[in-house]
């Protein structure tokens, strides 16, 4: 639990980082390397809260054969 909170907070920040670069300079290159750093943890956010359950001995679904 502590680490989705060092996470949470980390993203916290980096948004604060992009709002004021954005204050600065609206089309600047930080802007875009910030939210893309952003969309990243929340990306990892987004897959450390909801792992996918996906069986190992799943089958294979049939194919269809077209003629």
């Amino acid at each position: 639990m502590k680490r989705f909170n060092l996470l949470e907070e980390h993203i916290e920040q980096v948004r604060l980082e992009m709002y004021r670069a954005y204050q600065d300079n609206p089309h600047g290159k930080e802007v875009l390397e910030l939210s893309q750093r952003l969309d990243r943890l929340l990306n990892e956010l987004d897959r450390r809260r909801s792992p996918v359950k996906k069986e190992r001995n799943e089958k294979p679904k049939a194919k269809l054969a077209f003629k």
